[in-house]
């Protein structure tokens, strides 16, 4: 392939760029139309225990959580656009291996964010909001603010999602040569017995059930870890 002059280089550089902004305004557009309330109505009715009052404190509050909901969510559903742009760009630079690791690494971690998305709002934004509504009743009535609902939805999958970048990360320090494949397997027990307490000593009443779910996402995300590392040191 034909060198290209620093010039060429600019210029596809801004082509890619201004992809990445059209493509990530043009799904804002659509999320603002189509999704924004939407998302905002299953945040405060689905994830909320029956009968939780949310309210608007201010009469702009919650244009502002429509606009951080659109915000975020065009983020994320933009993102393949713009890590294929940022590929395009530097696949010339890059050797096969790296070539190969980028394409293999990059789909899965938005996979595993996208599924650290989903056990948030299916699971544990539901027992996270059930327990703490049920420990304020006895002290006061619960009524929240429209903001704080989606502020706290936001840290809570924000939290879980990168938690699930686990295995990226072991895999790396795998490929790496910082801990051994052989090492984390004969700890599986070990590990297993800390997640189940962890999960424990954080789930909500009645702690049994959520803790057995919780356990078993972070048994998968560690086998998953093993799993990644071992195709990468192949």
């Amino acid at each position: 392939m034909q060198e290209q002059s620093l010039e060429e280089h600019l210029s596809e550089l801004r082509q890619r760029v201004l992809i990445s902004l059209a493509g990530t305004g043009a799904v804002a557009l659509l999320v603002g139309v189509l999704l924004g309330g939407r998302i905002i109505n299953l945040l405060t009715t689905a994830v909320l225990p029956e009968g939780t009052e949310v309210i608007a404190k201010t009469p702009t509050e919650y244009l502002y959580a429509w606009f951080l909901v659109v915000v975020l969510v065009s983020l994320y559903l933009s993102t393949p656009l713009v890590l294929h742009q940022l590929f395009r760009f530097i696949e010339p630079g890059l050797y096969p291996e790296e070539k190969r690791i980028f394409l293999r690494v990059v789909p899965i971690s938005y996979l595993l964010f996208s599924a650290g998305i989903v056990v948030s709002v299916t699971l544990l934004l539901p027992a996270a909001a059930s327990f703490l509504v049920s420990y304020t009743e006895p002290w006061a009535v619960p009524m929240l603010s429209v903001s704080s609902v989606v502020y706290f939805a936001v840290f809570i999958i924000a939290v879980t999602s990168l938690v699930f970048q686990t295995p990226v990360v072991v895999a790396f320090l795998l490929a790496g040569r910082l801990v051994s494949l052989e090492k984390l397997r004969s700890l599986r027990r070990y590990i297993y017995s800390i997640f189940f307490v962890l999960a424990l000593l954080t789930a909500p009443s009645p702690p049994l059930v959520p803790a057995l779910l919780v356990t078993l996402v972070l048994i998968l995300l560690y086998e998953a870890s093993l799993l990644l590392g071992s195709k990468l040191l192949r």
